[in-house]
Parts: structure tokens; C-alpha cells; sequence
């Protein structure tokens, strides 16, 4: 499959076909039998930018930027990183709007009709008896976004009351605002002490509400952006992956319609806020600051949707960005898939399947984090991607036997433990979480969610709170709640994937400076939570140190032909514990062979236990961004693999008879 950009043709056949039903709409199923690690799909993305919550970054790499490392781009303002950036495809969208419409004069009849906040509107606002007879208002904002306006009075300036909630929804962003925003007064009506206005936007004003010190405007007078705020989420970046998709309706047709071809789930959205706020923020900021008045409300809201429901976050990039990919779009979710997912550098897509699937099959990914209980999992896919999750996994209370999401039975001397009863309708409009129960899995006593929630609450405010990086906050952790929770609660879990990593980090010699007790640990830990990532998304290629020489070369034509891709994330927690536990493995083996006289033959074994795990290691990391700890591990495990093969050879050269 092939992006806007353009990719190699692929090597292979193609090994799914697009099928729609009532209940998936649109998705993928195997046209064959398909083994495990097999890759059916590789694409670049439609469109790609910023999230829409971001600091200002690079608009052709997304490096974060900030005031001295940075540089406007000549024709639009925009900061780059680059002048090699500011010629970049990824950034001509914005430019191109920015330098070509921002400064156009709106044809009358593209104004806002009568039903758009920034075009004519209706306001009520509080004002003392007195002559009104206004011809225009400036309304400004200071730092703090209080509102102040000066209206003209029969020739002198009076003071308004206004409703700050309504205000706030029509100019959200006082950054983007050089003095103001100018409206004609075309209406108005008095009630008592209630005065109606109707107004009609203009234009901004030059200067005189804004804070002289303020250094967040967005405008200057040539039409140009202006950002000078870094560091911190900066508003007029909210619109610019929508805008990069309403920029393909006149420069690539066939990429807008491919847009308009994904689900948008906007009568799902009308129903949050997320919509009102992206009416506000997105719609009405890029039709007037952008002067893209050609584009109605409904239309931008339908983009945004789009972008929220089909967005990839991609990790190659530091922070993140988002991308949209056609085929990609139509995997439908599961919280135990069968393909997982890659990046490559340039942003595209590698879908490969992580199991033996079937003919007639369908293809699936994880939408959300494999690492998070049910409830936690079916909310997040509810509040971004419109739907409750009813697969296997979150039907079983137990999640596949793991008890993910169990707490401990309160009864005392009971050892069983408390699971929902009904883990589907929790969160849904159909039974609130209060009003479903937890029963113990043992002796069948029935506890109230409400108890539950304050526990998991607790406990949460507990890990928020706690230290991080710091090994024995870790430990201090799992003493306080591993007699509350299940040993494989996600909370737990989620601390002992950080204590695994910590154990040696703290001493100048690394590893070898771990006492004999955290060394053990260190392994029972890794152990434990590659069996428990691997139960909960199985990926039938990834069993300890299972990657053969052959298996290896096979592969390496997919890297030869692709750039390097980031790995999904279960396959990095994978490969992280696996770097771990080869380095804990050869240490414990050169601590007993130096102290007992452990015998060549097993110590050689252990040294090939570590280089099966390294190998896993270094084939699920080898893919990640330097700039990334994974990426650094990868490096470093190709680094040790060199010597612990001379090591090996060296050993094979004493003792002979086994091979390495």
C-alpha cells in the first residue's frame, strides 16, 4: 500500500482485503493462511504533524525548538530548526496557507453567517440605563485572560459586565491576539438593564490591549505567524495537522478523499466537549486567522474527528507526532491482536503479524496500552475512538488467568481475590461503575466497586506521588500494597517494569556492583514479567532466545528495503527485559564461576543463555532512534553480542564438543 509520498513497491503479495460489515464497518481480513512475523503492510502516512497538544517544534523534523535555536521561515513565520526544514515537503502546507491567505481581503459573501461566533453572533451583557450607540468594540485580554473592554459611548469609553464563560469560549486563545479583535456593532437590542449585540468580526487590532510585556502573540503586521513562547503547550499549534489535511483538498485531491473516506464519528463526538473546544480552538481560529472562510464549521469539526480517530502517534520523533495512514486506518482494535505495529524513520507504517493467523481472519492491533487494566483500557477507547471494547480480554474478569486487575479478597484467612462481575458494562451509559460489584474468585463474598475504586484510588495517589528512579521507593511500593493487590496488578506491574530497569543503575560499576540479593531480584523480576507481557499479547516469536541465525537473515532483507522502524511498544517492553536479564545472566554466571569454580561446560551454558536473550534483544531494538533509551540499548547490545561471541569462541577453544 502506498501513502502520499510514495513508497517501494512490496515484495510480496498481498495478504489482506478490505471487507465491510454493519457492526466493524470497514476492515482487514487474511486472504491466506499467514505465519507469525510475516509483514502485510507497509505505508507511509496520508498526512502527518504536531499533536495538537505541543510546545512550538520544528515544522519539517518536530524537534522541539526553543527562542535562540530556532529560526523563522522567510515567507510564512513559522519557527524551524532549519532552513533545510523550511524547504521540507512536511511544512509547505502551513506555509503556504499562512503566506497566501492570511492576508487576503474575505469576499462578503465568504463571512460567517449569522450562526458563527467570529461572524455574526448574539451576546448578552450587563450594562447600566444609558444612550448606547456604538459603531465598534475592541475586546483585549491581559496575561491572566481577564476580559476588558472599551465600547464606545456616545463618544467616551464605558465599562461592560460580560459573561466570562461565554467570552472564553469565543476567543480561547488571548496568545494569538496583537492588541485585540475588532467586531462592528450591526445590532443591538435593550431589555431593562440587558443589552443584545450583534456584531460582526473585522479584524485584529494593533497594540493597545496588549500586555507589553506579553510575548506570546502569534500575529504580525505583515500577516506572518510569530511564535515566542516555547517550552510550554502553545495554542496556535492545535490547528496545524488539521490544516495540513484541509490543505489537500485543492493541492491532492486523491489524498482529500481518501481523508474523507475514514471515520470521523461525529454525531459520537457532538455529544463531548472535545467537540465544543475543537469548534472554538480548531474550526473558527484556522477560518479567521488562516482566512480559510471557503471551509464551514462542520467541515473542519469532520477533519478533526477524522485526525482524532485514525491518528497514529509516531515515536521516531522527539516529542511524538501524529500520523494518518489509509489501510493502516482500517485494522480494527483488539486488546490481545494478532499484528503489531512499526515506524520507520521517514514515518511510514509496518504492519507484521505477531502470530500464525488463518484465512478468513481478521487483522487487528491494539489501540491502547496492552499494559492497562480493562476498565482503564475500555475508557481511554471510549473517549478517543468512540467505541467499548468487547473482546476476549476485556470479557474475561481474570484476563486470561493473569488477574491484571484483581485485588486482594478482604476476607480474612481467604487467599482468593476480587474481580468484576460484570467487566462489560463497566463505564458504559448503560450501568455506571457504581452500580456493578466485585466478587472474590474464592469464597464468592460480593464487595461494592465503590470500595474498590477508593483502593485502586489510594493506591494510584500513592504511585503519583512516589519518587521516581529510585530503586528502593520501588521496593517500598511493593512491601505497602502486594497484600492489597494481585501480584500482577498493572499497578504492580508497572513498578516492577521500572525496578527491573533501576537495579544497577545506581552504582558507578553498574551490574557489578549489585549485591548478591538484588542480583536475584533483578532476574526473578525480568523472568516474571516477560512470562505475564507475553500471556497478555502473545507474540509467538518472541519465547526466550527462539531468533535463529536464518530467522535473522531472513529478516534483514525487510531492513535493507524499508528504513529503520521503532518496534510497538510490547515488543520494546520485550526487548528492554530481555537486554536486562542477558546482562543479569552473564553477571551471575562470572560471579559463581569466580567464588564456586563453576565448571567450564555450565558456565559456558549460561554465557548461551545470555546471548539467546541478547539476540531477542537486539532483534526487537534494533529498529529504534538513537535518540531513544531504547535505541542506545540497541546499540549496546549489538556492541555486547561482539564480545560475548569472542568470549564464547574463546571457551569453545578450552573445552570444544558443544557449538556456540
Amino acid at each position: 500500500m502506498t501513502g502520499q509520498y510514495g513508497i517501494e513497491e512490496q515484495g510480496y503479495a498481498k495478504k489482506e482485503k478490505v471487507c465491510e460489515n454493519a457492526l466493524l464497518g470497514r476492515h482487514l481480513v487474511a486472504t491466506r493462511d499467514i505465519k507469525e512475523g510475516v509483514v502485510v503492510l507497509k505505508e507511509l502516512p496520508l498526512v502527518a504533524g504536531p499533536p495538537q497538544i505541543t510546545p512550538p517544534v520544528c515544522l519539517g523534523c518536530y524537534r522541539t525548538l526553543d527562542l535562540f535555536g530556532s529560526r523563522e521561515c522567510a515567507t510564512c513565520g513559522w519557527p524551524l530548526c532549519s532552513d533545510k526544514c523550511g524547504k521540507s515537503q512536511a511544512h509547505k502546507p502551513e506555509c503556504h496557507i499562512t503566506s497566501t491567505r492570511r492576508g487576503a481581503k474575505v469576499p462578503e459573501h465568504r463571512l460567517a453567517s449569522a450562526n458563527s461566533i467570529h461572524g455574526a453572533s448574539v451576546g448578552s451583557y450587563l450594562l447600566s440605563n444609558a444612550e448606547f450607540s456604538p459603531e465598534t468594540a475592541v475586546c483585549h485580554f491581559s496575561r491572566s485572560c481577564s476580559f476588558q473592554w472599551g465600547i464606545v459611548l456616545a463618544g467616551r469609553v464605558g465599562e461592560v459586565g460580560i459573561e466570562a464563560h461565554a467570552m472564553w469560549r469565543f476567543f480561547k486563545f488571548p496568545e494569538v491576539l496583537q492588541g485585540g479583535v475588532k467586531v462592528d456593532i450591526i445590532g443591538r437590542g435593550q431589555s431593562g438593564d440587558t443589552i443584545k449585540m450583534v456584531w460582526r468580526y473585522t479584524g485584529w487590532t494593533s497594540g493597545g490591549g496588549s500586555n507589553k510585556d506579553d510575548t506570546k502573540n502569534s500575529t504580525k503586521g505583515n500577516g506572518q505567524v510569530s511564535v515566542k513562547t516555547f517550552h510550554q503547550p502553545h495554542p496556535t499549534y492545535q490547528c496545524l495537522l488539521v490544516l495540513r489535511c484541509l490543505y489537500q483538498r485543492d493541492s491532492n485531491p486523491d489524498v482529500w478523499k481518501k481523508l474523507q473516506n475514514l471515520e470521523s464519528h461525529c454525531e459520537e463526538r457532538r455529544k463531548t466537549p472535545r467537540y465544543e473546544e475543537d469548534r472554538v480552538a480548531v474550526a473558527q481560529f484556522v477560518r479567521h486567522f488562516f482566512n480559510l472562510q471557503d471551509f464551514s464549521e462542520e467541515q473542519i469539526l469532520r477533519v478533526c474527528g477524522i485526525v482524532q480517530v485514525n491518528g497514529h502517534e509516531v515515536p521516531v520523533t522527539e516529542p511524538p507526532h501524529v500520523a494518518i495512514y489509509e489501510t493502516a486506518s482500517l485494522l480494527e482494535h483488539h486488546c490481545r491482536p494478532n499484528c503489531s505495529k512499526s515506524f520507520t524513520s521517514s514515518g511510514g507504517l509496518i504492519i507484521r503479524t505477531a502470530e500464525p493467523i488463518l484465512k478468513g481472519k481478521h487483522l487487528s492491533i491494539c489501540y491502547s496500552d496492552a499494559l492497562w487494566g480493562t476498565a482503564n483500557r475500555r475508557h481511554h477507547l471510549s473517549e478517543t475512538k468512540f467505541f467499548w471494547c468487547t473482546c476476549e480480554r476485556c470479557a474475561d474478569p481474570t484476563e486470561f488467568g493473569t488477574f491484571f486487575s484483581a485485588i486482594r479478597c478482604k476476607n480474612s484467612p481467604c487467599d482468593g481475590y476480587l474481580l468484576s462481575e460484570h467487566p462489560l458494562l463497566q463505564g458504559t451509559p448503560e450501568e455506571t461503575p457504581l452500580n456493578s460489584e466485585w466478587r472474590c474468585h474464592t469464597c464468592r463474598a460480593v464487595v461494592p466497586v465503590i470500595e474498590v475504586l477508593e483502593t485502586l484510588e489510594k493506591v494510584g495517589r500513592y504511585l503519583s506521588s512516589m519518587e521516581k528512579g529510585d530503586p528502593r521507593s520501588c521496593e517500598r511500593f511493593q512491601e505497602q500494597f502486594e497484600n492489597l493487590l494481585h501480584p500482577n496488578h498493572f499497578y504492580l506491574t508497572d513498578v516492577q517494569l521500572a525496578l527491573a530497569q533501576l537495579y544497577g543503575q545506581d552504582c558507578p560499576e553498574g551490574l557489578q556492583g549489585v549485591g548478591d540479593e538484588d542480583l536475584q531480584k533483578k532476574i526473578k523480576l525480568c523472568r516474571q514479567l516477560l512470562a505475564l507481557v507475553d500471556h497478555l499479547v502473545p507474540c509467538k516469536l518472541l519465547v526466550l532466545g527462539t531468533y535463529s541465525q536464518d530467522y535473522l537473515e531472513e529478516n534483514q532483507a525487510l531492513s535493507t528495503t524499508a528504513d529503520p522502524a521503532g518496534a510497538s511498544a510490547e515488543n520494546r517492553v520485550r526487548g528492554v527485559l530481555m537486554f536486562e536479564l542477558h546482562a543479569v545472566v552473564a553477571e551471575e554466571a562470572r560471579r559463581r564461576a569466580n567464588r564456586d569454580g563453576m565448571d567450564p561446560g555450565e558456565f559456558r551454558d549460561r554465557l548461551l543463555e545470555s546471548k539467546r536473550l541478547l539476540t531477542d534483544a537486539a532483534f526487537l531494538l534494533q529498529y529504534e532512534p538513537e535518540v531513544l533509551p531504547e535505541g542506545k540499548m540497541a546499540v549496546q547490545a549489538r556492541k555486547n553480542l561482539e564480545d560475548l561471541n569472542v568470549l564464547l569462541q574463546n571457551i569453545h577453544v578450552t573445552i570444544g564438543d558443544s557449538p556456540i
